[in-house]
């Protein structure tokens, strides 16, 4: 990642962050642990994701 890039996704992060603080610590964890079954899923189908 560049410097363009990575500037990039440090603003949408900001962006981002009033929507991700507003979410309950439930909320959150169910956002992640799905993130985390979609990654092991790609894995499943493709080893080099």
């Amino acid at each position: 990642m560049g410097v363009e890039e990575t500037r990039a996704a440090v603003d949408e992060a900001y962006v981002a962050q009033p929507g991700w603080a507003a979410l309950t610590a439930r909320e959150r964890s169910d956002l992640l642990w799905r993130w985390h079954q979609l990654i092991i899923a790609m894995q499943a189908i493709s080893p080099r994701f």
